[in-house]
Parts: structure tokens; C-alpha cells; sequence
């Protein structure tokens, strides 16, 4: 039962996932891959109510609505507390993103790590973007399959109660 909707719900999730991705593709925001590459598409339905989950990267949020440093705002929820982040993971980022040579590479994560928490960093609504842009797109054959659904339903009811006569 609700299988209609399981499947609406399953190509909207498979959408909204592709859209995003297209976004962050076009927005430049891919370095590491994990975010783009990680994304799973779940619909858990439980009786009559549905839940449409993209699993994501942890740091997903961090790059949607941005993070604000210690010394200027961006407008986020999400501000750098220790006013430091992991060298690693911007010399990683360096290295993907910027490609330099030695020492040069290693000279600008330091000065990046030290930058980056005091200025902020903006965030780039795209998963937003993209959930205005597929549900939109996905309105009408969400609802024709819970109406589908309905349907079979009230088909199901009728048929227990009144028995078609056999001919």
C-alpha cells in the first residue's frame, strides 16, 4: 500500500539529490569529493507518514549558511569558537583546490587556517536552491500519487464491504 507514493517520493529524493550535486559542481564547492560523492537518498515510511532523508557530510550546513569568524559576521548560525581550524584539512584543501608547488602550498595553509576563522566563511545556499527548484517540479506527481494511492484505497474498502455480485 502507498506504494505510488513511496516511488513519487523516491524520484523526487533522487532528484532533489542530482540537483544539488549540479549546484555544488557549479557553485565550485567541490574539493575533497566526499560531500558530492557521499550523498544517500532514504524514504522511510511509517504508516501513512513519509520522510524523505539526504544523508550528507557532516559539514554540509558549514558550507550552505557559512560560518562566522571572530572578527567579521557572515550572518550564520555557525561561528568559529577557537578562532583556529586543523591545518590538515585546509593544507588538503590547498592541495586539491590550488595546486602550488612546495613550500608555497604549505605557507598558504598557514595563513588560510589563520585567515579563514577570523574573516568567516560565506555560505552558498545550494541544497536550499535545489529544494526550491525540485519540489516545485515534483508538486503535481506527489500529490496524483497520493491520489493514486487514495484511490486504491477507497477501491479496497469498497470492494471488502460491497461485494461485487458474480455474474
Amino acid at each position: 500500500m502507498w506504494e505510488h507514493t513511496y516511488q513519487a517520493l523516491s524520484d523526487y529524493g533522487e532528484r532533489l539529490r542530482d540537483e544539488y550535486r549540479r549546484n555544488l559542481t557549479a557553485s565550485d564547492r567541490r574539493a575533497s569529493g566526499d560531500l558530492i560523492d557521499g550523498i544517500t537518498v532514504e524514504v522511510e515510511a511509517n504508516g501513512r507518514e513519509f520522510t524523505v532523508f539526504l544523508n550528507l557530510a557532516y559539514y554540509w550546513k558549514f558550507m550552505e549558511m557559512g560560518v562566522d569568524g571572530t572578527e567579521r559576521s557572515v550572518g550564520s548560525p555557525y561561528s568559529f569558537k577557537k578562532g583556529w581550524i586543523p591545518f590538515q584539512a585546509i593544507k588538503d584543501w590547498v592541495d586539491v583546490k590550488i595546486s602550488l608547488p612546495e613550500p608555497q602550498a604549505t605557507n598558504l595553509a598557514y595563513a588560510l587556517r589563520r585567515s579563514i576563522p577570523r574573516k568567516g566563511i560565506e555560505g552558498v545556499p545550494d541544497l536550499s536552491n535545489a529544494q526550491d527548484k525540485v519540489f516545485n517540479e515534483f508538486l503535481d506527481a506527489i500529490a496524483d500519487a497520493v491520489m493514486d494511492d487514495i484511490s486504491g484505497d477507497v477501491g479496497a474498502v469498497m470492494e471488502a464491504f460491497f461485494p461485487r455480485e458474480p455474474e
